[in-house]
């Protein structure tokens, strides 16, 4: 999963010889990431790239392999690519289906999303963003959904 947002809040925890940052994108995707030495990031524009996983709580979060800094980006994004395992219909009239997709990624983590007027297909290339959902916890919001 790779997203692209502004860092809202940072929390710093110090543990033997590394630094755990948990921070949260604008896009309203949380993030777990360690280093040696602690970094500034409230406020900076990043890019992030890792694994997701989802807390029991439902919340997705992702557990950062790479992280890069931009600067004047335009809004924060979450991109997905991946194949669909189920597809649920939850709204339809002539002209939009609304569906909530549940969407197995390279490295075999399920990720629930919401998309409306999605091709049918089985791979996809998702762009979206965080959003809570009262039964799940949070899934990805599409903006813009691509068969690949």
């Amino acid at each position: 999963m790779l997203a692209i947002g502004k860092v809202t809040y940072v929390l710093k925890k110090q543990e033997d010889n590394r630094v755990r940052h948990f921070l949260v994108l604008d896009t309203g995707l949380a993030c777990v990431f360690e280093t040696r030495k602690p970094l500034k990031l409230k406020g900076r524009t990043v890019k992030v790239e890792g694994l997701p996983f989802r807390d029991r709580k439902g919340r997705i979060i992702l557990k950062v392999s790479r992280l890069s800094f931009l600067e004047g980006f335009r809004k924060g994004r979450v991109y997905l690519k991946g194949k669909v395992i189920k597809r649920f219909l939850s709204y339809s009239d002539e002209e939009k289906t609304r569906e909530f997709l549940l969407i197995e990624d390279e490295n075999g983590k399920k990720i629930p999303v919401e998309a409306w007027n999605a091709p049918s297909g089985r791979s996809f290339s998702i762009e979206g963003y965080i959003k809570d959902d009262i039964v799940s916890g949070q899934i990805v919001k599409a903006l813009k959904v691509q068969q690949i």
